[in-house]
């Protein structure tokens, strides 16, 4: 079944869902890109072992890194190259809709940028998201599984103190 997600909001919804996940791989083919995400704790949600997720991003008409901006910087790096924004490590912190793109804040890990993070642009005409079993996700069930998830852990910490 194809659970595709179409509205911009809910694309973006997704990577708010991944918080903490990082960017393990980038595929690019005929303007369509795939992001497999590392996120284990959401992962093993869904099932024992798994690690991570795959997006599917269908008719890409933008996808580009642009950096923070320090004193040191006058103006940010925009990367639009797939490998090249691979390599900078992305940690996932949340999504968000500007302009009509998705813009995914994130934190990088490579020391010889001076920006310590920025934002990734995407626009998309549909995402997908599946686990590692193939199994696919609506926006709905991966709302749920997070929100399952988070309560879990609140309450686990609250008996822990």
């Amino acid at each position: 079944m194809n659970k595709a997600i179409y509205n911009v909001k809910d694309i973006a919804d997704i990577f708010s869902i991944f918080h903490d996940g990082w960017v393990e791989d980038i595929y690019y083919s005929d303007r369509n890109l795939k992001l497999k995400v590392g996120i284990p704790y959401l992962a093993e949600a869904i099932a024992q072992g798994a690690s991570g997720f795959e997006v599917s991003l269908e008719e890409m008409k933008d996808f580009r890194f642009c950096s923070w901006t320090n004193e040191a910087e006058r103006t940010p790096v925009i990367i639009e190259d797939a490998k090249d924004i691979l390599g900078l490590q992305l940690e996932i912190l949340s999504g968000d809709v500007v302009d009509g793109l998705v813009r995914v804040l994130c934190q990088t890990h490579v020391s010889e940028h001076l920006s310590t993070g920025g934002y990734l642009f995407i626009e998309a005409k549909a995402a997908t998201v599946e686990a590692e079993n193939g199994a696919q996700f609506s926006i709905e069930e991966l709302r749920e599984t997070s929100s399952a998830y988070w309560t879990a852990w609140e309450a686990k910490n609250k008996h822990s103190q």
